[in-house]
């Protein structure tokens, strides 16, 4: 958004002392990077730290490699030091991993169960009806042991193994067993069957002595287990796309690679620390502009020092850049305001044009920024001030001040002097409404829409429905409104004394409309410095007339224009500046901000090589 500026980011990274050079021209090349030393502040690396954290992060990817198969990593831009990088992905993936052991041990235990019931179904099914008896092996006695057992068709139990059998039913798959014998002989049963392949099925309290009901209930019960175990995958799956852990994993990965790659960073006499801010997205486009030039490092962006401040990029086009000087002369807006620097490519050549209406005279400016365009950079915005003096020279037909050479689009200044005076009153207006919405923008990047809404608004709507008042009176009901407005807002956001902070603010809110008429009324010298432009030029050609010789009429006109154009030209440079910075910056701006400025590049040698 070219209204706000962008703030640069903290990045460093340990290069090589004998490279340190390489890569101080690779980043000047950028035009994205600003060096500024933090060698007090500079926190050494702990790569034991990020290795221990890399290896756990091994382990459970082995442990979990199944799950962790299907997620896909998700890059972010690193903002930390590895150390607290390394321990909050860790402590991500641990607690992901904690959520993933739950389901997957209730998925076991519900598995379990369903195969259980598999068995049980089975069993019944075998047993055709005639299954009037099972409900009781679920009540055990301390005086008899009883069990079922499925064991698979293919195995043929040995003889003794059937000392103990009450009954044999013989089924698809599985051939059941029920036994009952002494308790004391139960371990010896379970273990004896389970030598043999042998199931244990459990028979469930809730089973119907009714042989025409356990069939339907055994088969309800199943179809809510596998209902429960298809929840737990799909709550599985779903937390596979949880995009904490895919960043996570990725800051791991990322970790350990810079593990490896920063083995010798333990030499403090082999390395340089640099250090700075940049306003690339990531920390990745500059790791991969250092890789292009043979230097491989590892770049991480992390938390500036508290004792430096960001500086923040206009983030401007370059045919914007001549009119940053009015920025700089009142200081640079911070990343919670508006940024004005797109609108003053329009706004200065508009009021310098108006103030200095002349073909000649803007073809002088112009020609004169043009031929030093590359000796006097901060003058090049002279070149559209000049085509806009032109401009409003054709529209009131002015040429050097000489009569009869052009015919003006509109009327001459001095023709009818009150008419030049209402559009710089209409532009002033304009941007008066403009700066107030500004301070408006401001709010709402603040978080304080609330308080601008109560209060700065209603002074928006009172500004602006007094300027229409004039021309049309029947508007004066949303003034009255608007003081309303204001008036309750104050109540409202006042906690303690709110007759006395009401007093106070209103008579700040008189104090700001005085301001407003004031600086509204300012921009009437636009228009008196076009008629003071066209006076001087016609007071120039008079004096010229008055001279007989020709040569020394030739020379009173050059020497005559010549200083128009130089002290008015001054003159009207600081009008304008006046207005831009007093009566419209003042409105939005505090200018806190420090402006980026990123590191030249190198002189380059006529063949082009530095």
């Amino acid at each position: 958004m070219l209204l706000r500026s962008k703030q640069a980011q903290w990045f460093e990274t340990y290069v090589p002392r004998s490279k340190t050079v390489s890569v101080l021209n690779a980043l000047a090349g950028t035009g994205v990077v600003e060096l500024e030393s933090d060698s007090e502040l500079a926190q050494p690396l702990d790569l034991q730290q990020v290795r221990e954290a890399v290896s756990e992060y091994n382990h459970l990817v082995h442990r979990y490699r199944e799950l962790f198969s299907d997620i896909v990593p998700l890059p972010s831009p690193v903002l930390k030091a590895p150390e607290q990088m390394a321990a909050e992905a860790l402590n991500c993936i641990r607690a992901w991993c904690k959520s993933a052991d739950d389901l997957l041990v209730m998925q076991l235990q519900l598995e379990a169960v369903r195969q259980n019931l598999l068995l049980l179904q089975a069993c019944l099914t075998a047993l055709h009806g005639s299954s009037s008896a099972v409900p009781q092996l679920s009540h055990q006695s301390k005086y008899l042991y009883k069990g079922v057992f499925a064991c698979p068709t293919t195995h043929h139990l040995e003889a003794n193994i059937c000392a103990a059998v009450d009954e044999f039913v013989p089924g698809e798959e599985y051939n059941f067993y029920f036994v009952a014998d002494l308790p004391v002989n139960q371990a010896v049963i379970e273990k004896t069957y389970r030598s043999e392949s042998c199931l244990h099925i459990d028979v469930p309290g809730w089973l119907s002595p009714l042989p025409s009901k356990q069939r339907f209930q055994v088969g309800r019960r199943i179809d809510k287990i596998e209902s429960r175990i298809k929840a737990c995958t799909l709550e599985l799956e779903s937390r596979k796309q949880d995009p904490k852990l895919a960043t996570a994993i990725e800051n791991m990965k990322l970790l350990a690679w810079y593990a490896d790659q920063a083995e010798e960073l333990s030499g403090d006499q082999k390395f340089c620390h640099v250090t700075g801010w940049t306003t690339v997205q990531g920390s990745e486009d500059l790791q991969r502009v250092l890789e292009q030039v043979g230097i491989q490092v590892t770049v991480r962006f992390s938390q500036a020092p508290e004792v430096r401040t960001p500086p923040v990029s206009m983030l401007l086009p370059t045919w914007a850049h001549p009119f940053l000087l009015f920025v700089d002369m009142l200081g640079t807006p911070d990343t919670n305001e508006v940024n004005p620097g797109l609108l003053l490519p329009l706004m200065v050549p508009l009021l310098f044009g108006y103030m200095f209406p002349d073909v000649g005279h803007g073809l002088m400016i112009a020609l004169f920024s043009a031929l030093l365009y590359k000796r006097w950079p901060q003058g090049r915005f002279l070149i559209p001030c000049g085509v806009s003096a032109m401009l409003f020279g054709i529209v009131f037909g002015e040429v050097f001040g000489l009569e009869g050479l052009l015919e003006p689009l509109w009327f001459k200044p001095l023709e009818n002097p009150f008419m030049i005076l209402i559009p710089p009153i209409l532009f002033g207006i304009g941007l008066m409404l403009l700066g107030l919405v500004f301070n408006g923008i401001e709010a709402f990047w603040r978080g304080e829409v609330k308080s601008w809404l109560l209060r700065d608004a209603a002074v928006l709507v009172m500004y602006g429905a007094a300027c229409v008042w004039i021309f049309y009176p029947r508007i004066l009901w949303l003034v009255v409104l608007a003081l309303v407005w204001f008036l309750l807002g104050q109540l409202y956001l006042s906690l303690h004394d709110k007759l006395a902070r009401l007093a106070i603010n209103l008579a700040l809110l008189i104090q700001s409309m005085l301001e407003l008429l004031l600086n509204t009324l300012s921009f009437l010298r636009v228009g008196a410095f076009a008629l003071a432009h066209a006076a001087l030029s016609a007071a120039i050609l008079q004096i010229a007339d008055g001279i007989a010789n020709p040569t020394a009429h030739l020379v009173v006109l050059i020497l005559g224009h010549i200083l128009i154009v130089v002290l008015e030209g001054m003159v009207v440079f600081v009008q304008t500046t006046r207005l831009v910075l007093f009566e419209f910056f003042t409105r939005f701006l505090e200018a806190e901000g420090r402006i980026f400025r990123p590191l030249p590049s190198p002189p380059k040698s006529p063949e082009g090589k530095t």
